[in-house]
């Protein structure tokens, strides 16, 4: 999904970038979200609760940590 698409949902710069990476990633950890956007870890976890709040993303908890995913973007553009 382009970048255009997404900011008409609302979403800014780094909840793009966010979201991008996660679906690249699949399934991962908010510190290895971090990584992959250059992020600080704590600004990973503020962007991807906004996600959270817009119905982007969502999680599942194994062995004690969030594993965030992303919605599929093709689904997103129809609702």
């Amino acid at each position: 999904m382009k970048e255009e698409a997404l900011r008409k949902f609302g979403l800014s710069d780094r909840e793009i970038k966010v979201y991008l990476a996660l679906l690249e990633l699949g399934e991962a950890l908010a510190s290895k979200i971090a990584e992959k956007t250059n992020t600080p870890r704590t600004l990973s976890y503020d962007i991807l609760e906004n996600l959270l709040k817009k119905g982007l993303v969502s999680y599942v908890i194994k062995s004690n940590k969030k594993y965030f995913s992303a919605f599929d973007p093709n689904n997103l553009a129809k609702n």
